[in-house]
């Protein structure tokens, strides 16, 4: 069965893969601030007394304050698309497997898994070799260092996962689609 990409939740180097109800969310709270400050705005004009330099200065203030609150959700979005290129090239590799593997909590203190997530690393055999792959972006900052609440799911477990060797990536297949795959 080939894997469809509404079944994996993550990838062992950049994290969580937002589903389609996240990624609405998302829109929605982006389109939200807009509608709300295009009634701002048309409220002010029209029931304000207040001139051009008043409605122009409330609508760069509006804007500046919105970019804190839209600023972050529009990250997450071209961040999930740029995650779905890479995941939809795995999918499609040719040599990609699916493979039983057993994931391990890499902090076995457990002290950074309530506000950052676990650090996990994943222990399979592809082609006769045993393999070792741990969180995170080797040379870089994401997921700070590797911890990720999805990881949280995942520690301890004996888990499924996708491998593409082509691009080196392991694939956190979805605790409720594993009966498909076993």
């Amino acid at each position: 069965m080939k894997v469809q990409i509404s079944h994996i939740d993550a990838t062992l180097d950049r994290g969580r893969f937002l589903g389609r109800s996240l990624l609405g969310l998302l829109i929605a709270v982006i389109a939200a601030y807009f509608i709300m400050a295009a009634t701002a705005i048309a409220v002010i004009i029209v029931y304000g007394n207040a001139g051009t330099a008043e409605i122009l200065g409330f609508a760069v203030g509006l804007l500046c304050a919105g970019a804190v609150y839209v600023a972050p959700c529009a990250w997450y979005l071209i961040r999930n698309e740029r995650l779905k290129r890479i995941i939809e090239k795995c999918i499609a590799d040719p040599e990609a497997v699916i493979l039983g593997a057993s994931a391990k909590d890499y902090d076995v203190s457990g002290s950074a898994r309530a506000t950052e997530g676990s650090k996990i690393t994943v222990d399979f055999e592809y082609n006769g070799e045993k393999y070792t792959r741990t969180s995170g972006q080797y040379g870089k900052t994401m997921l700070k260092n590797g911890y990720d609440k999805v990881f949280n799911n995942y520690a301890n477990k004996d888990i499924v996962i996708l491998y593409s060797p082509r691009f080196n990536q392991v694939l956190l297949v979805k605790e409720q689609f594993y009966y498909l795959y076993k």
